[in-house]
């Protein structure tokens, strides 16, 4: 997601699982709502995450 690798978005072949990434202990919500605005292109319900934190 972002060029130093500091945030990704992770995802299965199969599209069944979904994981957002980030090297610091949290995402900034911009950055954030960046990486929700892309799985959703990618055809993820994003209503359906849960917050791993």
């Amino acid at each position: 997601m972002s060029e130093d690798y500091k945030y990704a978005i992770v995802t299965s072949s199969s599209y069944k699982y979904l994981w957002f990434l980030s090297r610091e202990k949290s995402i900034p919500l911009d950055i954030y709502n960046e990486m929700i605005q892309k799985a959703k292109t990618l055809g993820f319900k994003t209503e359906n995450l849960i917050d791993g934190q």
